[in-house]
Parts: structure tokens; C-alpha cells; sequence
């Protein structure tokens, strides 16, 4: 800034109650103060330096300068405007998703204003959101409010419905001229229908060796048991032995044991199917029971399958074997990871194959599964001249977060050391379980420019001799995202001369 004086030795340059403004004679922040004095000698000059403004509101600040001797000063001000700070609101992630349980995919979300200022976030419109300021649920409310940066916690309660439902956080910049949505997104419940067996048999009196059904919907809703157009068969919500007792039809409003009474056959073996249905109408499973005539041979199983929904080591209900007393049978596994009890009370010896004469059970055991895929097999229960049964047995992957996964994620460098001009390449080798339809985007980036440079698919180049790091940051759909660091290193370019004679 030029300040022209006349008629005086001296004047002086001064701010008064404004922290954020300095001055100096020369271009050195470093050197600059709140007062100069000029003499005669002095250029009439001198430079202005102005704090960052962080503040969302402009601010003004007076230089004062006076000019004068013994006899007269003179003053006069300089008006200095500075602009507000730009608002900004930026978010870690703006989309979060939950499971029915109310587990969300990520479990807080960082906020940054850039220093302007606080922000609120409020989730008023959804009762089924709640946030706060800490890991603590009980501590959240439907509005929190921050000075400055800070994290946002979510909280989604149980949807006890099977309808998915959205909903939305609003962050606002505490001057109101930003805002930012978070979307939460919450599956719906999904209708559970689990009946313990498929299969059940009577013999020709009547009896069961195991006539109770466990069927559960797992808070659900309830369900009704229907037996299908057979009157020699009834089922009862108490273990009864009394055929009256028993009917067509029972309704449950929640997890319960069915039992079947059947009446005495003197005829044929026959069939009747039993329909258990959940209150909704989305599933329906069915039970089929078979009664022998009198006096034959025979073997029955009463499932068909076996579910195993955890990955770790699991144990079925008794799987019971309905036999003559003369029959013989034999029950043998298909896969290493299948094996056959006889017992949970005692000692768990595990069998590959195990044989029995008559009526009893096994119980199916499944070893821990340590990979990420799910596995399939099947028992079959067979015995000389009667037909074989098998039952399918399944059971889940080993899951794992995405953002686990994420950690394990493996930079490979082709060449760590290379000459000025050439190239290098970055990989990826993503862990098992983690695919690239899980990543939303990748960037690369070098904090040496002039050293080496990265296109966008991570291709290295060499420019100068020097050192580099190279950044790779990835993405993933759901917002969480990781970043990966290599150092690389270029050397100079090497020219051999060959002398020719």
C-alpha cells in the first residue's frame, strides 16, 4: 500500500483492537506487527497481512495513520473488509443401510465443517432413527447439535415389520446456508417358518417313536396346522395318547410343539400330509406321515433335510429312525465335514457311518466352516431290500464385514526401483470374499509429482531420480472406505555408449 505524506518529518502506521491484521515495511509476514514507524528516509510503502478467516460472517479492521510534529498531527483511516469464510459440510459417508435386528453398516458417520463453524443433525421425521454424540444408545435423541467437527453415532431400532422402510438425517451448517442428507435404509423383517421335520411315522397301532413337531416363526406372527383330508390321523397341542383329544385343525400364536395321535390301521400302509402355515400366507411347509399296515418290514426317517445357518460347529435335533425290530440299518455320510452322533449327553464320538436295529436316532454334526463359500452334502440311511433315504444337509458361508475384508486387501508393486521414463505397475489382490462389485471407486495419487507420476489405473511413471509415495484410496459402496501407501523409487537413466571401429 503507497501512503503519500507531506510536511513532516515522521508518521506512523497503526491497528488498534483488530488481532486478525498486521503491517510491515517490507513482505514478510514474519517481521509484521500491529505498529510501524516511517522516517524521511523511509519509502512511502508498506504491506497489509490478514489472518485466515474461519468465521461464516465478514469482519472489518481499521488502519490508522498519523502524521505529524511538534505543532500538528493529522490522522487518517483505512477501512479494511474481509470476506466470510466458505461454508462447507462434508460427510464420511451419506448412506447407511440396517438389517431387520437394527445393525447398521456403518455405526457413526464423521462431519467437518472446515473450521467454519457447528452444525445439528436431526432425525424428527423417523422415531425409528435415533443419533447422538456418543456410542451410547441411551444417550440418543431425534436432534444433537456440535460446536465444530465432530461424529454423528446412528442407532436404527427392530423393524418388526417385513416392509423395508427409508428414512433420512438432515445436517445443517449452523449459519443455515449448508445442509447435507444422510439415507438410512432398514430391511424389512423377513417371515421365519422352521418345522423340525419333514417326515413322520406310525406303525400299525397307532404309536410314534417321536410324534412331537417343532415349529417356530421366531416372533413372526403365528401359525395354523391343518391336517389334509386323512381321518385316521389328528394333531393336539398336548402330548395325548387319546385319538379323541386330537383335531383337524390347531391354530399357535407363537413357537410351539404339535404332537400327532393317529388311530390303529388294519388295513394297508397309507399316507396323509399335514400343512403348517404362517399367518402371513408367504410360507408353507408340509409334514408327510406315514402309518404301516400290519405286519410288514419297514424303515422311515422323519426328515429330509438339514439346516445349519451358523458357520461355526452345529449340532442337529435327533434325526428318529422308524424300524421293524428285525430290520437292520445303516447310516453313512457323503463329505468330511459330516458326521453322525449317537448321543449329546455323553461323550460326542463322531462316525463317519454308524448301524442300528429297530426304532432309534442319530443327530447329524457339522464341522466349523472356515471358508467363505456354503457347503452342501447329504446322510443316507439305507438297510438290505428297503428303499434308501437320504437327507440333505446345508450349511452357511463364514461371513465377514466388508470392511474386514477391506483391511486385507493386498498392494503389489511391480517394480519398487525403476529409471527415470519407465514404468511400474500397482495391483490389487483383493481377499476372498470381497468382489469388485463391493468397490464404488479407486483413486491413485503421488505426493511427488516431479519425481513420478500415476494415471488412473495405476500406472507409474518415472520423472526425475528421487522418491515417491504413491496413495491408493478405495472405496466401497456403502461409503467406508481404506487407503493404502507405496514408496517407490526412481533412478537416473543410464545411457551406454558403444564405440564402433
Amino acid at each position: 500500500m503507497n501512503v503519500s505524506v507531506t510536511g513532516v518529518v515522521n508518521y506512523s502506521v497503526q491497528i488498534k483492537n483488530t488481532a486478525w491484521l498486521k503491517i510491515c515495511k517490507k513482505n514478510s509476514l514474519e517481521e509484521a506487527s500491529d505498529k510501524i514507524i516511517f522516517t524521511e528516509k523511509d519509502y512511502n510503502s508498506f504491506y497489509v497481512f490478514a489472518d485466515k478467516n474461519t468465521n461464516s460472517s465478514s469482519r472489518t479492521g481499521n488502519i490508522i495513520i498519523t502524521a505529524g510534529n511538534d505543532e500538528k498531527a493529522e490522522l487518517k483511516s483505512i477501512k479494511i473488509k474481509q470476506e466470510a469464510a466458505e461454508t462447507k459440510l462434508s460427510m464420511s459417508v451419506s448412506k447407511i443401510t440396517a438389517n431387520a435386528k437394527g445393525d447398521t453398516s456403518v455405526p457413526a458417520v464423521n462431519i467437518k465443517t472446515n473450521g467454519t463453524g457447528g452444525f445439528s443433525a436431526d432425525s424428527g421425521g423417523y422415531s425409528w432413527i435415533k443419533i447422538g454424540s456418543s456410542s451410547s444408545a441411551g444417550d440418543a435423541s431425534s436432534n444433537v447439535s456440535f460446536k465444530n467437527d465432530g461424529t454423528l453415532y446412528i442407532f436404527v431400532s427392530e423393524n418388526t415389520s417385513d416392509m423395508a422402510r427409508s428414512g433420512k438425517i438432515k445436517i445443517t451448517h449452523e449459519n443455515g446456508n449448508a445442509e447435507e442428507i444422510i439415507n438410512v435404509s432398514q430391511e424389512g423383517r423377513k417371515t421365519v417358518l422352521d418345522v423340525d421335520t419333514e417326515r413322520k411315522t406310525a406303525d400299525n397301532k397307532g404309536d410314534f417313536y417321536n410324534n412331537a413337531i417343532l415349529v417356530k416363526t421366531s416372533g413372526t406372527g403365528s401359525f395354523t396346522v391343518t391336517v389334509e383330508d386323512a381321518e385316521w390321523l389328528k394333531v393336539s397341542s398336548k402330548n395325548t395318547s387319546s385319538f379323541i383329544d386330537g383335531m383337524s385343525t390347531i391354530t399357535m400364536d407363537k413357537d410351539s410343539y404339535i404332537y400327532l395321535v393317529a388311530s390303529e390301521n388294519t388295513g394297508n400302509e397309507r399316507t396323509a400330509v399335514i400343512t403348517v402355515n404362517h399367518e402371513s400366507g408367504k410360507i408353507t411347509k408340509e409334514i408327510t406321515v406315514n402309518q404301516l399296515g400290519k405286519d410288514k418290514a419297514y424303515l422311515h426317517i422323519d426328515r429330509e433335510s438339514a439346516y445349519f445357518y451358523e458357520p461355526g460347529q452345529g449340532i442337529s435335533e435327533a434325526v428318529t429312525v422308524s424300524a421293524d425290530d428285525n430290520t437292520k440299518w445303516t447310516v453313512s455320510s457323503s463329505n468330511d465335514w459330516i458326521k453322525i452322533i449317537k448321543s449329546t449327553t455323553t461323550k460326542k464320538e463322531e462316525y463317519s457311518s454308524v448301524e442300528g436295529t429297530g426304532n432309534g436316532k442319530f443327530y447329524i454334526l457339522v464341522k466349523e466352516n472356515n471358508t467363505y463359500e456354503e457347503r452342501e452334502g447329504h446322510i443316507t440311511i439305507s438297510s438290505p431290500g428297503l428303499k434308501n433315504y437320504e437327507i440333505y444337509v446345508y450349511q452357511v458361508e463364514n461371513e465377514i464385514s466388508i470392511e474386514s475384508l477391506l483391511e486385507e486387501v493386498s498392494v503389489i508393486v511391480s517394480k519398487k526401483t525403476f529409471k527415470k521414463g519407465r514404468t511400474s505397475k500397482i495391483k490389487l489382490d483383493y481377499p476372498e470374499g470381497l468382489y469388485e462389485s463391493d468397490i464404488k471407486s479407486i483413486k491413485f495419487s503421488s505426493n511427488k509429482k516431479k519425481v513420478a507420476t500415476v494415471s488412473k489405473n495405476g500406472v507409474i511413471k518415472g520423472i526425475k531420480k528421487g522418491k515417491a509415495v504413491i496413495t491408493i484410496k478405495i472405496t466401497l459402496e456403502n461409503g467406508s472406505s481404506k487407503t493404502f501407501k507405496a514408496k517407490v523409487t526412481v533412478d537416473k537413466r543410464k545411457v551406454k555408449l558403444s564405440k564402433f571401429k
